[in-house]
């Protein structure tokens, strides 16, 4: 687990919040002026659902690289072998 691996981690939980409330909005009124606006009214609906969703599975993939390097799961499978 890297600096690189949470820092991602961060940025997709913050588009999936975000990318769902803009979907709830275009499913709700169409692709209309009224997605736009009503937009507004979906954010304070919308993201604490996504942000739960998406913020527990950051934390489980954390959680779970953490676990998996401790083991030192890629060292034990993923070893690239020289080619003679």
């Amino acid at each position: 687990m890297t600096v690189r691996n949470v820092v991602s981690t961060i940025i997709a939980f913050a588009i999936s919040a975000s990318g769902y409330a803009i979907a709830e909005a275009f499913i709700t009124y169409g692709f209309t002026k009224q997605a736009f606006t009503g937009l507004i009214a979906i954010i304070p609906v919308s993201v604490p659902g996504s942000c739960i969703q998406s913020g527990g599975s950051a934390i489980i993939f954390v959680i779970l690289g953490l676990v998996l390097d401790k083991i030192g799961f890629k060292r034990r499978f993923f070893t690239l072998e020289e080619t003679k």
